[in-house]
């Protein structure tokens, strides 16, 4: 976090602690039951739409290995490895922030 960040962020507590006599409860972030079903809808959507780009992926990967020619072999090993490292890991991490939310 850089120093504006910082300085920004301990002059909101101060304010809190100073001006706000309910403790913070007024102040936080309360997200309702619906924020929660309307994030599991966009998650659902999001999984749905990366289904449909893993299948263009391998796809793409046999488009490589028709001719299989060891350039092409190592070439199609590097797209599925990107895939997996990039966007695989994000739809894990997106899961479980997905899950965690109240």
């Amino acid at each position: 976090m850089s120093y504006l960040n910082r300085k920004v962020m301990n002059t909101w507590h101060e304010f809190r602690k100073t001006t706000c006599e309910c403790g913070g409860d007024c102040c936080s972030v309360n997200e309702s039951i619906e924020d929660k079903a309307r994030a599991k809808k966009k998650f659902q959507s999001l999984a749905k739409q990366e289904g449909g780009m893993r299948d263009k992926m391998f796809k793409l990967e046999q488009a490589f290995l028709r001719d299989a020619r060891p350039e092409n072999r190592e070439i199609a090993k590097q797209l599925k490895k990107l895939y997996k490292d990039n966007v695989t890991n994000f739809m894990r991490e997106a899961a479980k922030l997905t899950k965690k939310l109240k």
